[in-house]
C-alpha cells in the first residue's frame, strides 16, 4: 500500500514537471514565431504569451527558491498573488507609460489573472503534498 501512494505521488510529481516543460517549449516556439516574424493567429501572437507568462514566472521561481534554501522551499500564497500583481503593473501600467512599444490592455490583465489561476489549479490538482 505505501509503495502505491509513493508511486502516485511521484506520477503526480512527473505530470507537473511536465506539464511546465511543455508550456516551456510553447512560449520558446512564440519567442522563435516573434524572432523569425512567422505570422500566426491573433490570439497566439497577442495573447497567448500573457497566459503562459505568470504560471511559467511562478514556476521558475519556485524552482530557484527551492534550489537557493535546499529541498522543497515554496513560496506562499500571497507572494503569487504579489508577483502577479506586479507583473501587471510593469507590463500594463508602467511600461505603455513609458514606452510607445507596450500598450494597456485590460484583456492582458485578464489573461494574466487566468494565467495565475491556472497554476493555482495545478498546484492544488498536480503537485501532491506527501500524507502525514
Amino acid at each position: 500500500m505505501v509503495y502505491r501512494t509513493g508511486s502516485r505521488l511521484s506520477f503526480y510529481r512527473m505530470t507537473y514537471e511536465a506539464l511546465y516543460l511543455s508550456l516551456s517549449v510553447i512560449y520558446l516556439y512564440l519567442l522563435y514565431l516573434k524572432f523569425f516574424r512567422i505570422p500566426a493567429a491573433l490570439w497566439v501572437s497577442h495573447y497567448l504569451a500573457d497566459l503562459l507568462a505568470v504560471p511559467l514566472i511562478l514556476y521558475f521561481t519556485e524552482k530557484a527558491v527551492a534550489f537557493l534554501y535546499g529541498g522543497q522551499e515554496l513560496i506562499k500564497r500571497w507572494h503569487r498573488w504579489v508577483a502577479t500583481l506586479l507583473v501587471i503593473l510593469c507590463f500594463e501600467v508602467f511600461l505603455p507609460a513609458l514606452s510607445s512599444r507596450y500598450t494597456a490592455d485590460l484583456i492582458d490583465v485578464l489573461c494574466y489573472l487566468i494565467g495565475l489561476f491556472f497554476y493555482l489549479i495545478s498546484i492544488k490538482l498536480l503537485r501532491r503534498e506527501s500524507p502525514k
